[in-house]
Parts: C-alpha cells; structure tokens; sequence
C-alpha cells in the first residue's frame, strides 16, 4: 500500500524515482531496525523494545493521516 501510495503521489514523470527511493528507504528502514531494535532489546529487554515499536509505529500512523492522506484526497479530487 505504501509503494502506492508514493507513486501516486509522485509526478508521471518521476514515478521510477519514487519507486526506487521507497525501496531503498524500506531496504534501509529494515535494516536499521533490525539493528536498532536488537541493541534496545540487549539493553532494555523485549518490553521496551516493543513498546518503542509500537511508539514508532504510531507516529507513522500519526504521520500518514496529517500529511499524506490529505495530499491524497487532495489529488483525487
């Protein structure tokens, strides 16, 4: 949904270069997390580690509905 998200909001022209900088940023997000996640859990234990997961994914959620959303609305109509 998201990679749909961002070739819709991506100029005709330039909707390859969405395409590539999403995955490369999921590539990247993946892997950071991966790292990020695992030094938290060391240090802090499993349940910090996922309530900073659920933090993190809120604030995208948060993100997704103040920014992109009315963008999309925006261009459909």
């Amino acid at each position: 949904m998201l990679s749909v998200v961002t070739i819709n909001l991506a100029p005709i022209q330039k909707r390859g270069a969405a395409n590539a900088t999403f995955f490369s940023a999921m590539d990247l997000g993946i892997g950071l997390g991966a790292v990020i996640l695992g030094a938290i859990s060391q240090k802090a234990g499993y349940a910090v580690m996922y309530g900073s997961s659920a933090v993190f994914t809120i604030f995208a959620l948060v993100l997704y509905f103040l920014v992109l959303k009315p963008r999309l609305i925006e261009k459909k109509g």
